[in-house]
């Protein structure tokens, strides 16, 4: 048993580093290239949320450059603040159900029940299709700096970053470093 409790220690400890890691890394990169893009604000990327929003304005400050104007940062933020908002809500549903029970102490008829059960999982279903469309739009925006900055390793920086987990926070230093 506690071997068990070790293990499972070690790999939290381990995913909270790694995670605080990519954050850390991809903030910063992101950081460097917004001030030599000249994106107003760059000290956002540091917050979480803002770190999406400079994503697409780094995305847009290329396009304005190839004349195309989308929205990228308005995107991804609205995206971002879905999820959270999505899983809050879906949260909150199922505290009202657990506090129903310990303050009653009965159990919610059954179509109280339902109802709660309904909201709770529409509402993660509304966060999992908003994270998985962030997902995406956040890897095409990946996917567009690499092109500008770097277009003959474009394809192969995208596919690190989809699958090595410091990926694309390495790609995008290495970004930073010939970002114009």
């Amino acid at each position: 048993m506690d071997t068990m409790f070790n293990f499972f220690l070690f790999f939290y400890l381990f995913s909270i580093l790694l995670t605080i890691a990519i954050y850390v890394l991809q903030s910063y990169a992101l950081y460097k290239i917004a001030v030599k893009r000249k994106v107003s604000n760059p000290w956002i990327s540091w917050i979480p949320l803002g770190s999406n929003w400079i994503l697409g304005k780094i995305v847009e400050s290329f396009e304005k450059e190839n004349g195309t104007r989308k929205k990228w940062s308005s995107v991804l933020l609205t995206l971002s603040l879905a999820v959270i908002i999505a899983c809050i809500v879906g949260l909150l549903f199922s505290f009202v159900f657990a506090l129903s029970e310990m303050i009653f102490h009965t159990t919610l008829y059954f179509s109280a029940m339902a109802f709660v059960f309904f909201f709770f999982y529409l509402f993660i279903l509304i966060a999992t299709f908003a994270a998985q469309a962030l997902y995406v739009l956040t890897n095409i925006c990946l996917y567009r700096i690499f092109e500008m900055i770097l277009p003959e390793k474009t394809f192969k920086y995208l596919l690190i970053s989809l699958f090595v987990p410091l990926g694309a926070p390495i790609c995008l230093l290495k970004c930073a470093k010939y970002c114009w």
